[in-house]
């Protein structure tokens, strides 16, 4: 979802997080630095993880399962957003947004301490929180396609974390508000 994210603003509305000088080449380049920390570390940890019989599975369906791999994460996506608000004040609104969406990842990791909430609700709503924020607040119309096909995605991704029953109601709609509510605080950082 970070990459996601991040590829709309910096295709779509580069200017909104001052990037719109940057050539196509360095924006792919940071996109991947971002899909590195935020996809593929995570996701070699939780292999990792399994090949150690350290967890249950792939799909980490126990809540002790993803208790390790919340903390990665959030090393992870800290480490980046550290990374790009050091390089200065023109990748500060993409450090904004990294910093956002571990606040969310956080928020998520302790509430699965003792209780489930669905991550990929709080991932898309993430997504759809910001961009609606952003479209408003900078009268950005290009944004429309990018924001209905993430409101479209967020009823798809929670109705099928419903029909597979990953989730109950509750869980999705916690993950849901969880997402919304630090994505829409972080665009107005920005």
């Amino acid at each position: 979802m970070p990459t996601a994210l991040l590829a709309v603003l910096y295709f779509i509305s580069p200017y909104i997080i001052g990037i719109d000088g940057y050539s196509a080449y360095s924006k792919f380049l940071l996109l991947g630095f971002v899909f590195a920390y935020s996809f593929i570390f995570p996701s070699l940890f939780v292999f990792w993880l399994y090949k150690r019989k350290l967890v249950g599975n792939y799909k980490l369906e126990k809540l002790s399962d993803r208790r390790l791999p919340y903390l990665f994460s959030l090393t992870s996506l800290g480490f980046i957003t550290y990374f790009f608000y050091q390089k200065g004040s023109e990748l500060y609104a993409t450090s904004i947004i990294l910093g956002f969406i571990t606040l969310a990842i956080v928020i998520v990791a302790l509430f699965s301490l003792k209780w489930q909430i669905s991550a990929h609700a709080t991932g898309i709503a993430g997504v759809l929180g910001a961009l609606f924020i952003l479209r408003i607040r900078f009268d950005e119309i290009a944004l429309n396609i990018p924001f209905i096909i993430a409101l479209i995605s967020t009823g798809l991704v929670i109705s099928s974390r419903l029909k597979l029953n990953a989730h109950t109601g509750l869980q999705v709609t916690a993950g849901l508000f969880v997402g919304l509510i630090t994505s829409m605080i972080g665009a107005l950082f920005i």
